[in-house]
């Protein structure tokens, strides 16, 4: 998470995980705690020693007491709330000056005002006969008691234990959104009742005056402690939903990422309407559910449509509920508006109790956009989680309503307001489909719901695609604010070229919204993405093009929501101040440059192809990029860092590590490529007869014997009759020089249509595999080797994963397998036989295989063994020179062997080869040369602490897997970089070793490595491994308590 962050990590939700997190870093608090108290003392010293001093005025020879008065501290932490009035003078008989007590007070205040008012549902039914008032004052009832819930989690969590008495950043974080909420679920019943055109609305906004007041006061209150201590520098980690390196929140532990990852979680009950479950409904499932329970409980639900209207409510907790793919698996209901049910109550599916997550699930509501609102899901479930599901509808699609929420890969169907509530709330990597409306209708993507400034509540929607459903024709914007401080951000996203260049429509037609909106935009893409026409509100969206994604998303937990205030003339640039830590150094000025910056350049990054943008490759990431840094350093402060030189053992790159080329090779590159020394006398004594031999038999087959002429686009055909031959005596079964192309990648091209075609990869994976996908606009579907039993590879997990992409409606098309020692080739052989896939056998280590009793068997042999003819299997086999005892990485030859494709389709590989003219010449050469070869890191890993790494039975890496401890994890969260990433770097910048960090290749979620070549000159690993060792141990002392 790829990732986007505002709040840290609380672990699962689970009282007594809390107590023992507080226990852990009760040292840490009690800093952080005593500097915040400092703060509000100097603070309220400011007010005291004013009072202090006019009191004293009459009598100079009286020293002015430090001593600040309970009413002076009150008035002091009341300013700061947007009822100042009611919070002095509910709270003056706290007789306290200490802020948390006071704070703490406020909370009973507030839950003595929500507890009054809790009854006048029941009495206000009693005072009309509409039904449709009724439900609405249903709503209310429902919401307030999911207020008093969220409030009493607010108080327990100020109910500390001995020694640890002071507020703490991750509890402020708690307490802000539980108050968020509280505020949320009061407007919630104002909106149900005003929806219904309900009489006496004033009269209840009157009756709640107290209550909404007061809990706005005490929202303030903690979200100023949180403000202040931002301001004086004071370290606090935010981040929104706190995303992993997997892709989901730091808050879903490692047994959820596991379930939300697993082809197929062990479930508590099976729902199955054919009766091959446990119950047929789900309401069934929902009735077995414990209340309250802190062990996660798992509802499987098979293939179908379940028309029912589900609710889980507050009394809910941990409950996953998952499906057999989001089209596959749908529950479906109909209530709407039109027919006389609130908004709030139409959800096809609702969930209030913390913890949920769903997965591979669809969730519809099939009104129709004649009957309006109808909701398809509406949760207000605190740090829930939603992957690859289906929200479809037209009007109100998905409620996002309270509380902490992540979404990811999921597509959202729907009209008006279609995503909308005052959640935190987060969408990742989604597809979101606007539709075509009723007749004179416009489509708003998100309607956000924020109406008070300091809650920490907002939609961001990241690195997501925005593209019609249908055929759409209506105008549609991308939101429009449904309260005073609505607050969106869409960053990163491809939009299309639909949306009306104005962006964004206000609530009411033609009056601008309140200047105490946020809107803004981030670095998207797609030709609905230009901000040039966009509307000119004073709260409405800027082109963020200075900070980094991370820092900006923070806006959805603002601590100082001051800023936020229509009083606040310099919103955007306060809170870009703020947020955007502009670092980076102006551009020099240039006297022959009349622009000042490449605003005016033809080409930017919304402008080129999203593909790009999308691709990755770790190998060459930022860890090398500091590594070419230190080394420039190096060179011009020699002794300026603990170590004297760079070793680079992040990449397989072996000559620049004192490998030396193969003679032989490098003999008949120098005799083809000037071809007139081979008429020289002396040459006989300089190079071989062998070299001089080949040298000439290869010029034969080059155009003009020049290796600057371009070849066949296949490659040479006597290059090709060499490397078949090769490949011949190699397996023992024919090859085909008119199989052979030496060329790069054409496969990959035909293979990949669509988003929707994906092309199964192993991870760990190379890093190539991910970006050609991606280039190519297709999905990666991982499978995951085991690292117990030596990467090795289960088909069970292949088929698992073939049929969740298949439950996503992914298309699969063929399958990678890099592994050189994989003992399970039949099978693969068979399964990609049965499955129909291409079959893409990276066989470049074919070289590097070290355990005794294994050796290198081709897809190709292991096929035609079996039993396989030409046309049984599409098979596509990778070699290349970098690989090997050769490692002639510079040279870039390679070749590929393409069987069992028919003679169209290769006409169309050979088209995509000729595109590229032809490979360059000396690697065609040294693929030939290839075919006709002349023929101890791990134990020092394994013996580090926290370190396990299996024996390398091939390839030229090592992927060593590091136990990292908590404190190393979390310094690394601090600074937004995934853990192994962050011990990378600290290895480098401590002893100049390079390495590549695991997550970069793809891991088990919650697994850290990184990868190490093997190629360094024996000479030179003992001193690798002498600095390695003397860094990993100070490393695990520095984190280890």
């Amino acid at each position: 998470m790829d990732t986007i962050n505002s709040f840290k990590g609380y672990g699962k939700v689970d009282d007594l995980e809390q107590a023992a997190f507080r226990s852990r870093i009760r040292k840490r608090i009690i800093i952080l705690a005593i500097s915040s108290l400092l703060l509000i003392a100097l603070i309220i010293g400011v007010v005291a020693g004013t009072v202090v001093h006019n009191n004293n005025k009459s009598d100079s020879a009286d020293v002015p007491s430090t001593q600040t008065s309970p009413p002076a501290a009150l008035k002091s932490i009341c300013s700061v709330t947007q009822y100042p009035d009611s919070c002095y003078s509910s709270l003056g008989s706290s007789n306290s000056s200490d802020p948390e007590k006071i704070f703490q007070f406020s909370l009973s205040v507030v839950m003595g005002a929500l507890e009054k008012v809790s009854t006048f549902p029941d009495e206000f039914m009693n005072k009309t006969d509409d039904p449709f008032v009724k439900e609405a004052l249903s709503v209310c009832g429902t919401v307030l008691n999911d207020a008093v819930d969220s409030l009493n989690d607010s108080i327990s969590a100020m109910n500390v234990g001995g020694g640890e008495k002071l507020l703490s950043v991750p509890r402020i974080s708690d307490l802000q959104t539980w108050l968020s909420t509280v505020v949320t679920d009061q407007e919630t019943c104002f909106d149900a009742l005003e929806e219904v055109n309900a009489t006496f609305v004033e009269e209840i906004k009157l009756l709640m005056k107290n209550s909404t007041e007061f809990a706005s006061n005490s929202l303030a209150i903690v979200s100023k402690l949180l403000g202040f201590l931002g301001d004086f520098k004071i370290p606090i980690h935010r981040r929104l939903l706190g995303a992993e390196e997997s892709g989901f929140p730091s808050w879903v532990e490692a047994g959820d990422r596991r379930l939300l990852q697993a082809s197929t979680p062990k479930p508590d009950v099976t729902v199955a309407k054919d009766g091959s479950g446990d119950v047929r409904t789900l309401k069934e499932a929902v009735a077995r559910i414990p209340k309250k329970s802190k062990r996660r409980f798992v509802i499987y639900v098979k293939a179908g449509e379940y028309v029912e209207n589900v609710v889980l409510d507050k009394s809910y907790w941990n409950v996953m509920i998952y499906g057999d793919g989001k089209t596959a698996t749908v529950i479906s209901g109909s209530k709407n508006f039109v027919d006389g049910t609130p908004t709030f109550s139409t959800a096809t599916f609702a969930v209030a109790g913390k913890g949920f997550i769903a997965r591979d699930i669809g969730f519809k509501n099939t009104a129709g956009a004649i009957k309006h609102q109808a909701v398809a899901l509406r949760s207000g479930s605190d740090q829930s989680v939603f992957y690859r599901c289906l929200f479809d509808a037209f009007q109100d699609t998905l409620y996002a309503h309270s509380n902490r929420q992540f979404y990811r890969e999921c597509d959202i169907t729907g009209t008006i307001d279609f995503i909308f509530g005052d959640s935190a709330v987060v969408f990742q990597n989604c597809n979101i489909l606007p539709r075509q409306p009723l007749p004179n209708q416009f489509v708003t993507i998100t309607a956000q719901g924020k109406k008070d400034p300091n809650q920490n509540t907002g939609i961001s929607i990241q690195r997501c695609v925005i593209s019609p459903l249908d055929r759409l024709t209506a105008p549609t914007y991308l939101g429009r604010p449904w309260k005073d401080f609505s607050t969106t951000v869409i960053m990163q996203t491809n939009i299309g070229g639909f949306l009306s260049p104005l962006g964004w429509i206000s609530w009411v037609s033609n009056v601008d919204p309140p200047r105490s909106i946020f809107y803004a935009e981030y670095q998207n893409t797609g030709p609905g993405s230009s901000t040039r026409n966009r509307v000119k509100w004073a709260g409405g969206k800027i082109q963020i093009s200075l900070a980094h994604t991370n820092d900006f998303s923070s806006v959805l937990q603002h601590p100082t929501a001051s800023l936020y205030s229509s009083s606040s003339p310099s919103l955007k640039s306060q809170l870009l101040l703020r947020f955007l830590n502009t670092t980076a150094a102006p551009n020099p000025s240039s006297s022959d440059s009349m622009a000042s910056d490449y605003s005016s350049a033809p080409v930017k990054l919304d402008s080129i192809n999203p593909k790009v943008l999308e691709c990755e490759y770790a190998v060459r990431g930022e860890i090398v990029t500091l590594a070419q840094k230190l080394q420039e350093e190096l060179k011009k402060n020699p002794g300026s860092h603990p170590f004297d030189e760079i070793l680079y053992c992040n990449i397989g790159n072996p000559q620049s590590l004192g490998q030396q080329p193969i003679t032989f090779f490098r003999e008949v590159l120098a005799l083809c490529d000037h071809p007139a020394i081979l008429d020289k006398a002396e040459t006989q004594g300089l190079f071989s007869a062998d070299s001089i031999e080949r040298a000439f038999q290869i010029l034969d087959q080059i155009p003009g014997r020049a290796t600057g002429a371009y070849s066949h686009s296949q490659g040479i055909k006597g290059l090709r009759d060499t490397i078949a031959a090769g490949i011949e005596a190699r397996d023992g079964f024919p090859a085909d020089p008119n199989d052979i192309f030496l060329t790069d990648g054409a496969s990959p091209a035909l293979l990949i249509r669509s988003k929707n075609d994906g092309i199964l990869c192993p991870i760990p994976q190379y890093p190539l595999y991910s970006a050609s996908i991606a280039l190519h606009g297709g999905t990666l579907v991982p499978y995951y080797l085991d690292e117990a039993t030596g990467w090795g590879l289960e088909i069970s997990d292949l088929k698992n994963q073939l049929e969740t992409a298949k439950a996503r409606g992914i298309s699969v098309r063929a399958l990678v397998v890099i592994n050189p020692g994989n003992p399970t080739g039949q099978q693969i052989v068979d399964f990609c036989k049965k499955e129909g896939l291409v079959l893409l056998a990276d066989e470049v280590y074919q070289e590097n295989i070290y355990v005794p009793d294994k050796q290198f068997h081709s897809f190709k042999k292991v096929a035609r063994s079996m039993g396989y003819g030409e046309k049984d299997i599409s098979l596509v086999s990778f070699q290349s020179v970098s690989k090997g005892y050769y490692g002639e990485c510079g040279k870039r030859g390679g070749y590929m062997e393409v069987t069992g494709f028919s003679p169209e389709i290769r006409e169309q590989i050979y088209k995509v080869a000729s595109v590229n003219l032809c490979s360059n010449i000396s690697g065609q050469i040294l693929a030939s040369l290839v075919m006709n070869p002349p023929k101890k890191l791990e134990e020092a890993f394994n013996g580090l602490e926290g370190v396990t790494c299996n024996r390398a039975e091939g390839a030229m890496y090592l992927f060593p897997r590091i136990e990292l401890p908590k404190k190393a994890i979390e310094a690394a969260k601090a600074v937004n970089t995934a853990p192994d990433a962050f011990y990378a770097r600290r290895l480098l910048n401590a002893t100049g070793i390079v390495v590549v960090p695991g997550s970069g290749f793809g891991q088990v979620p919650g697994t850290w490595h990184f990868r190490c070549t093997i190629l360094p000159q024996e000479d030179r690993i003992p001193a690798i491994i002498s600095r390695l060792t003397e860094f990993h141990k100070g490393f695990m002392d520095e984190f280890r308590g």
